[in-house]
């Protein structure tokens, strides 16, 4: 797609597409591609007595992330927007004027690279702006589980009841069986602090201490957090799908 269109208003749409040149938006994954769904069921009848039948059901179903885009947290192309820009990824953090392609203010290059090599979304890109939805957001699973007590009554007719257990795993372990996701599919990757400039040289020398030359002028000056790009920081828990319910029901047929 060329806009996921999450929005209502017209205005949203367009100054928060992820884009690197917002008035000529590139092609890229849609947020709501699935690449993948598996959904498996089991089920067991237990008859036993005068008119007594228990049926137990496990449903699983798991699927795909929706993709991710790696974003800045700062205004990249201009447009007076923050967290619609899609990052440049580095391709060199030397020190070296000729050789790098960004200044790295937080003078923490092996734990950018790191961070880089880790996801494949953003290494594959190196001295390139990615592609909207390059990334993959977490597998999720759920299990549910169902039990169906019928009773035989008078007449043919009979008594159900039934309890259904949602998210099953998360009943067996509060870590497991949770949904997180990024909102709006848009996570930001570091910090875009300005362009150089030679007007303002001079001051990102004595702010980064990093020396400058004619070399640097026009690139990025970047600052990376990693605390920023853990797991939990990253994604957001659903509290209401990553808990697990209980549904209790009754019914007479006759």
């Amino acid at each position: 797609s060329v806009n996921n269109g999450t929005s209502s208003r017209a205005i949203s749409n367009w100054q928060y597409n992820e884009n690197k040149d917002v008035n000529h938006p590139r092609l890229g994954t849609s947020l709501f591609q699935r690449r993948h769904h598996i959904l498996a069921k089991a089920a067991y009848d237990f008859k036993y007595g005068r008119g007594l039948s228990t049926t137990v059901s496990v449903i699983y179903q798991g699927y795909s992330g929706q993709p991710l885009s790696w974003l800045y947290n700062g205004n990249a192309n201009g447009d007076t927007y923050y967290l619609n820009d899609l990052v440049y990824v580095p391709n060199n953090l030397s020190s070296d004027p000729q050789k790098r392609d960004v200044i790295l203010a937080s003078k923490n290059a092996s734990a950018l690279n790191a961070f880089i090599d880790s996801h494949k979304s953003l290494d594959k890109y190196r001295g390139q702006v990615v592609p909207r939805g390059s990334g993959q957001q977490p597998f999720q699973n759920y299990l549910n589980l169902r039990i169906n007590q019928k009773i035989m009554t008078v007449k043919g007719q009979s008594l159900e009841i039934t309890a259904s257990i949602f998210n099953l795993l998360n009943l067996m372990d509060q870590h497991w069986g949770l949904h997180q996701s990024v909102p709006y599919g848009d996570a930001s990757a570091w910090t875009l602090q300005e362009y150089v400039t030679q007007k303002n040289m001079a001051n990102i020398q004595k702010r980064t201490g990093i020396n400058l030359t004619s070399a640097d002028l026009g690139k990025p000056v970047i600052y990376f957090n990693p605390a920023n790009t853990y797991n939990s920081q990253l994604y957001q828990t659903n509290n209401i799908e990553s808990r697990w319910r209980m549904q209790i029901g009754f019914q007479y047929n006759f």
